[in-house]
């Protein structure tokens, strides 16, 4: 869902940035393309996929933060079957993260820190 909300917010931003090209969403429009060109580059030219992170991609937070928001600001408005829809989607969503993200409070790790890289 908000994957979706961002690309919306995206297509929404580059819209904008058509009709105003001296707005605020040219320099993140140009932020995204920035950094999604560097790393495909990057990852074209890399022979190592270790080095290949996500991290690379923090540029991108600021506008998917931006364009996110600003859509589901919209959506979660929504009369009726469908603002509730998407509001159960955030609501199951925000459910999954403290789920995967909890360890003793939900799910119990007994085993140690790491992968075992050394033979016993």
């Amino acid at each position: 869902l908000p994957t979706a909300a961002g690309l919306v917010g995206l297509l929404r931003g580059v819209r904008r940035c058509l009709r105003d090209p001296a707005g605020a969403d040219g320099p993140l429009l140009l932020l995204v393309a920035a950094t999604l060109a560097g790393y495909v580059l990057f990852t074209w030219r890399n022979p190592w996929f270790a080095t290949v992170k996500a991290g690379y991609l923090l540029g991108l937070s600021l506008p998917f933060a931006l364009y996110t928001s600003e859509v589901l600001a919209d959506w979660t408005r929504m009369p009726g079957v469908r603002g509730w829809l998407v509001w159960s989607g955030l609501a199951t969503l925000c459910a999954a993260v403290v789920l995967v993200f909890t360890i003793g409070l939900v799910f119990v790790k007994l085993d140690a820190a790491g992968l075992p890289w050394r033979l016993p």
